[in-house]
């Protein structure tokens, strides 16, 4: 017994009224060079006024041999062109339309591209048809999508089966969640094996290839040694948390536990709901009474009671319940509070939008008339100063300083507080590590939560300093730069940088102190929502970054229109 192959082809003409069935049953002597399995390619097909939609079912079966032979006696032939063709250029996506669920358009796709020939005329062809015309290549799996390659405004197509993904690659795409943890683990290094291997690379460098002669002309020189600066620890803040006692927390290393304390200012949430996204298999209703039982103990010991069962507790399926469950809620529990959302994985995130000026402005408006009274200067924080250079990150202050000075001027004519601004900064390669080997902190043997460093290393004439106010978990800790753009209410370097320690301690998230102040890590996350806000509905969310990073193109007035927060959680922190 011997495996055999049948094709079996069926075409329909639809516009025809009795709808006649036209099959035809081929067998093969020998095993077709598509796989085992069972194939059943369906799809239209172009006629001359008539459209037609045929199916091909390629299947495997056993049979006799000598009856085979028998019957093939005097007919054996090879299998038809046509039908070989048939299989090879699979044209169920050569012309169809489509319309994708999540936008309100229709797609129509057209498998064909036009081929310049030599003598300057073009010719319709498919890209199976170009590589077996162009190499001889028959493609296997011409039905599966090709890889875009080239540039951007020029597209160059090619079929998977004959790419091969060069290794060592670096993927300039963002990582998953996953993707990153997994990375991190798998490179982080403790500070003094960090320590060690940078001193091991610049010795072996200078040992084998001798000065460089670049450097030599320009006179610069590169010691084999790290440079020795001298560096202080800055006393950690006092935390005042509420309740009867009034416990107050001292951390130690940038921890603190809150265990037995409670929140400074805690509300009563008696309305509240449950939306479980995860499959019931998963997380049963007992696994989710006992979470909701464990909620409720927990955040009473923690000073905000939550009372009662939830309102509304339900298993969603699938992202396209979670907009009608959202206004079912809205609409039927007035005075929701809280709504907890248990999801079965972490969820992806989507791109970046471009902070305004004009913003700035107008939610400074909106932030001091809502004080009781006028304050003498304000602080402000703001990050990105790894993607701005050092020489333009004035010329980016100077519009913001004038924003928030007109903000101040519109409430009141001679209302002008003093303004201090400064520019956090993560992405640099300066790492600090301890000479004295007893000062290490951690498993990580990393510098002491607190360390400050304003000399040797910093500018010789502006106002800047590194500060590594954050305990390192793993790897080595990246100190963060900070650097004074505008100071009205002139601090001294004391003053200032304590005050950036104590704000790191603020971060309302965890209780260890972060390694920027609370207020830049705050204005980053309202600027993670605010591009929700921007995408276009019409499109996935895999294009968010792609359409927010046009906003230059648009109305300043437009965009700030679509950034509207709801009444009830204008003036709370629903973004933290």
């Amino acid at each position: 017994v011997v495996d055999q192959w049948s094709v079996t082809l069926r075409c329909r003409f639809l516009e025809t009224v009795s709808r006649d069935m036209m099959e035809k049953e081929i067998c093969t002597a020998h095993p077709l060079p598509i796989g085992r399995d069972r194939v059943d390619l369906e799809g239209p097909f172009q006629g001359e006024g008539k459209d037609q939609t045929f199916k091909v079912t390629i299947r495997g079966f056993s049979c006799e041999p000598a009856l085979l032979l028998e019957a093939l006696a005097g007919h054996l032939r090879e299998v038809p062109e046509d039908l070989c063709k048939l299989l090879i250029h699979h044209p169920y996506l050569l012309n169809e339309s489509v319309r994708p669920a999540m936008w309100n358009m229709m797609l129509n796709i057209d498998g064909y591209f036009p081929l310049q020939l030599e003598n300057g005329q073009a010719m319709e062809c498919t890209v199976a048809q170009y590589f077996k015309q162009k190499y001889s290549l028959q493609l296997k799996y011409p039905h599966l999508p090709c890889l875009q390659v080239g540039q951007e405004q020029k597209h160059t197509y090619l079929p998977l089966e004959v790419c091969n993904i060069v290794a060592g690659q670096r993927c300039i795409k963002k990582l998953t969640d996953n993707q990153t943890s997994t990375m991190i683990k798998a490179t982080a290094r403790s500070a003094p094996d960090r320590q060690e291997e940078i001193s091991r690379l610049v010795k072996s460098n200078s040992m084998v290839g001798g000065p460089d002669p670049y450097l030599k002309e320009f006179g610069i020189v590169v010691h084999n040694e790290m440079t020795e600066l001298t560096g202080r620890v800055l006393p950690a803040p006092m935390l005042q948390y509420g309740g009867r006692n009034k416990t107050v927390a001292t951390p130690n290393q940038g921890v603190w536990d809150m265990r037995g304390k409670q929140f400074y200012a805690g509300i009563e949430i008696k309305v509240w709901a449950v939306a479980c996204f995860a499959p019931q298999k998963q997380c049963r209703e007992d696994l989710l009474k006992s979470f909701t039982d464990q909620l409720r103990k927990i955040s009473k010991d923690a000073g905000m009671p939550i009372q009662g069962q939830p309102c509304f507790c339900k298993y969603a399926q699938g992202a396209d319940s979670v907009e009608p469950m959202f206004k079912h809620l809205k609409l039927t529990y007035v005075g929701l509070q809280l709504i907890v959302v248990i999801l079965p994985g972490k969820t992806p995130v989507y791109g970046s939008i471009q902070d305004l000026a004009t913003w700035v402005g107008r939610a400074f408006i909106q932030f001091i008339s809502q004080l009781d009274q006028a304050h003498a200067y304000y602080l402000l924080p703001r990050g990105g100063g790894g993607v701005l250079g050092r020489g333009k990150r004035k010329q980016v202050a100077w519009p913001e300083l004038m924003a928030i000075r007109k903000a101040c001027i519109s409430l009141e004519e001679d209302y002008r507080p003093g303004i201090t601004y400064i520019v956090v900064q993560k992405r640099h390669h300066t790492r600090l590590f301890c000479a004295d080997k007893t000062e290490r902190v951690g498993k990580s043997g990393n510098v002491p939560a607190g360390t400050t460093v304003d000399s040797t290393i910093t500018h010789p004439s502006e106002f800047d300093f590194y500060l590594c106010s954050h305990a390192g978990i793993q790897g080595t800790s990246r100190p963060s730069h900070y650097q004074v753009l505008w100071d009205d209410n002139c601090f001294t370097a004391d003053e200032l940088q304590l005050l950036t320690y104590q704000l790191c301690h603020t971060y309302v998230r965890c209780t260890r102190s972060v390694s920027i102040p609370a207020p830049a890590y705050y204005a980053r996350l309202v600027a993670f929502r605010a591009r929700y806000h921007l995408v276009d509905k019409d499109h996935d969310s895999a294009e968010g970054s792609h359409v927010s990073g046009q906003s230059n193109g648009r109305d300043p007035q437009a965009l700030a229109k679509a950034v509207q927060i709801h009444h009830d959680t204008q003036h709370t922190m629903y973004f933290a």
